[in-house]
């Protein structure tokens, strides 16, 4: 925020040495929103926040992604290079590639412009432990 950042999140690093979690974790050092979610630690500057609308407390998933589009448009957005430590749990109780197919289901459908009706549904339907 000294530099001049309204909003961000850091890096990800997973409680787990598997391979494709590392390599999922290792792409989130880019400032790219397509993997940019809120198990990324996100901060914003209450300013910022007001600015860009607040959270849609009508969204049960996505709401990461839809908020961030609308902080980066009230000012700069930055990648920090620490990393927070997040559970694989979700993971481990839905299988890996599972879950990460699941996961990038339901990301495209939301950008296709499904209903939050039906993300939720396919969620719940299909992803163990969910918590929502």
């Amino acid at each position: 925020m000294a530099a001049g950042a309204g909003s961000g999140c850091f890096r990800l690093r997973f409680n787990d040495t598997h391979w494709f979690l590392r390599a999922n974790a290792w792409c989130t050092r880019f400032d790219i929103d397509l993997i940019r979610f809120g198990d990324q630690s996100l901060f914003v500057q209450r300013p910022v926040f007001a600015q860009a609308g607040g959270f849609r407390e009508d969204l049960l998933v996505m709401e990461d992604q839809e908020i961030i589009g609308r902080l980066r448009k009230a000012g700069p957005f930055r990648v920090l290079p620490q990393a927070v430590e997040t559970s694989a749990r979700k993971y481990h109780d839905n299988g890996v590639f599972r879950l990460q197919g699941l996961f990038t289901l339901i990301a495209v459908l939301h950008w296709l412009g499904v209903s939050q009706a039906r993300l939720v549904r396919l969620y719940r339907r299909f992803i163990r432990q969910g918590k929502m």
